[in-house]
């Protein structure tokens, strides 16, 4: 996969990916001030979720700037590559670093932790187990040597692991959701709270991880057709941070 339409879906998903990093840069430090404004008052749960973001905010990184990176030098660095932009990325697709940055995004897709029920987490788990098998056959496809994220075996691993991802998520926007009703009831029931305050319209699309998810399919539709298009919907990766900093500020509303 490569041309004009593929180079512009590129260049488009780098300065979304840019946006959505500034705004989980500051999620990630409103939640750091929160927890350290809590001093001797914090709990497990609180230090849980400084590593869990922490490394989310991190495998975000990875994934950022080596998108960017790898920008810079087909565009800025080989302008007179043989075979042009076209042949930068077909030869410098499987580029090790290029390997890291979707092995940093695939573990942070896969970093959703919604319930504490292992009844409830059943199906999301199975669903979970195959998008890391299939993580991983992405990973071997497009890492091995001529390897191409777009083409041959690990497009098709990419198809499957992007499927499996938008059926998981499905299910857990559907289980945060509910979540959030749930939360939304007992304290209105037990404190009165007002129950727009917990399960808004604006707290359950932010933090039910809906934006992940419907870019999720968007993105899995476009690849899934092989328009070069595709590439433009892939900063739904960075929803990962995202969508699980806000939780926090619920929870501890509670």
């Amino acid at each position: 996969m490569a041309g004009s339409v593929f180079q512009n879906s590129y260049y488009i998903a780098n300065t979304i990916n840019a946006i959505l990093y500034g705004i989980e840069l500051s999620l990630y430090f409103m939640v750091v001030q929160r927890l350290l404004a809590l001093g001797d008052r914090r709990t497990s749960m609180d230090r849980f979720m400084m590593i869990f973001s922490t490394m989310l905010l991190i495998l975000n990184t990875i994934f950022w700037t080596i998108q960017v990176y790898f920008g810079q030098r087909m565009w800025i660095n080989n302008p007179d590559y043989p075979g042009g932009i076209d042949g930068y990325w077909q030869d410098n697709s499987s580029v090790w670093y290029q390997t890291w940055g979707t092995t940093a995004c695939v573990a942070s897709n896969l970093s959703f932790v919604v319930w504490d029920s292992q009844r409830v987490t059943i199906v999301p788990s199975l669903l979970w187990a195959s998008s890391l098998v299939f993580g991983i056959g992405l990973l071997y496809g497009s890492g091995r040597p001529n390897g191409d994220y777009f083409a041959g075996l690990a497009a098709m691993f990419v198809t499957a692991y992007t499927a499996s991802t938008f059926a998981f998520n499905v299910i857990v926007t559907g289980l945060i959701c509910g979540r959030l009703a749930y939360i939304q009831r007992y304290m209105q029931t037990f404190y009165g709270a007002d129950r727009r305050f917990y399960a808004g319209a604006v707290a359950i699309v932010v933090e039910s991880a809906l934006p992940f998810t419907l870019f999720n399919l968007a993105y899995l539709v476009a690849f899934a057709v092989g328009t070069d298009i595709a590439f433009a919907f892939s900063f739904y990766a960075m929803f990962t941070v995202s969508s699980s900093l806000p939780s926090f500020f619920s929870w501890h509303r509670c």
